[in-house]
C-alpha cells in the first residue's frame, strides 16, 4: 500500500458521511473481482482495459480502507483496556496514556487537536460513569 493510497483511504474514511465497515469493504472488492472478470471475458478493447484498471485501483484502495479500519479497532480496544484500569491510576499517568492514545488516533489519520479531544472524552466518560460501567460489565 503506497502512501498516496493510504493517504486517499484516510481522507474518504474521515468524510462526516462515511459509512464503511470492514465487511462492506470486503463485499465491494468481491463486486470489483466481478468486474475485472466480466471485462476479461470480452475483448481487449481500450473500454475493458480501463475498467480493469479502474476496478484494480478501487480493489487497492478498499484494501487499504479494510487494513485502517483494522487498525482503529485494535486502538478502540486498547483504549477499553486503559479504561479498565483508569481507577487506581494517578493523575500523571493518565496524561501519558491520554497522549499515547492520541498519537496513535493520529497514526490512524485523525488530527492530533481533535485525536487529543477524543482520548481526553474517553477518560472524562470512563471516570464519570464508573458506576455505570461497573453495573455493565458485571
Amino acid at each position: 500500500m503506497t502512501e498516496q493510497i493510504k493517504a486517499k483511504a484516510i481522507e474518504v474514511l474521515n468524510r462526516p458521511q462515511c459509512k464503511w465497515t470492514i465487511e462492506s469493504a470486503r463485499e465491494a472488492i468481491s463486486q470489483q473481482e466481478r468486474v475485472i472478470e466480466y471485462w476479461n471475458g470480452l475483448s481487449r478493447c481500450y473500454e475493458a482495459k480501463y475498467k480493469i484498471s479502474d476496478a484494480k485501483n478501487m480493489i487497492e484502495l478498499l484494501q487499504a480502507i479494510i487494513s485502517i479500519l483494522i487498525e482503529r479497532e485494535a486502538e478502540l480496544e486498547a483504549m477499553e483496556r486503559v479504561s479498565s484500569c483508569y481507577g487506581e491510576v494517578p493523575y500523571g499517568i493518565v496524561r501519558k496514556i491520554v497522549a499515547v492514545m492520541a498519537n496513535k488516533l493520529r497514526k490512524a489519520g485523525i488530527s492530533l487537536s481533535v485525536a487529543f479531544k477524543q482520548a481526553w472524552c474517553f477518560v472524562k466518560f470512563c471516570v464519570t460513569h464508573k458506576h455505570f460501567i461497573k453495573r455493565l460489565t458485571g
